[in-house]
């Protein structure tokens, strides 16, 4: 197994992991940025609104059917805090390309999705998210921290995390 990692800049990591144990590849990249207090539910709404749409992929839909295309590309946004820090995962896991019957550059296809979800998100003519899209993602991401607050044992584990994070 190989773990290639580099660090273009301070806030921003390339990790990439391959191996011949596996038909599969990883690819991360993670963007590291001061954590803010009462961030995470803005980050948890831009992942959400990132994932919805890009310029050339604007819907769910043509997102799906270009990671089929890629065999079965999996691609993943999210954001967590890491001590003092807020980190964004651009992420994807995809066939490695010696499997592929038709010689697609699958690595090349994934690293330009992953590049037009982080720099060319969809967005409106006034260059903001499409109010629909927002409202439906602000729904889901407030029923969704309703969930974690109505489960104690979770809310519990997510405030003592917090509780440790301030004292690092």
């Amino acid at each position: 197994m190989t773990i290639n990692k580099s660090m273009p800049t301070d806030s921003l990591t390339v990790k990439s992991i391959t191996t011949d144990k596996f038909k599969t590849g990883a690819l991360a990249l993670l963007v590291r940025t001061k954590n803010e207090p009462l961030c995470a539910p803005y980050s948890l709404l831009m992942c959400e609104m990132l994932r919805s749409g890009t310029q050339k992929y604007p819907t769910k839909a043509k997102i799906a059917k270009r990671l089929d295309e890629l065999y079965a590309a999996s691609v993943g946004i999210k954001a967590m805090k890491e001590g003092a820090w807020r980190v964004f995962a651009f992420s994807a896991e995809i066939l490695d390309e010696k499997y592929s019957t038709d010689g697609t550059d699958i690595t090349d296809s994934i690293s330009e999705m992953l590049e037009q979800f982080m720099f060319y998100p969809s967005l409106d003519e006034d260059g903001l998210f499409p109010e629909t899209t927002f409202e439906q993602e602000k729904k889901r991401v407030i029923t969704y921290l309703r969930s974690i607050i109505n489960n104690p044992s979770r809310y519990a584990s997510m405030r003592l995390s917090d509780l440790i994070a301030r004292h690092k």
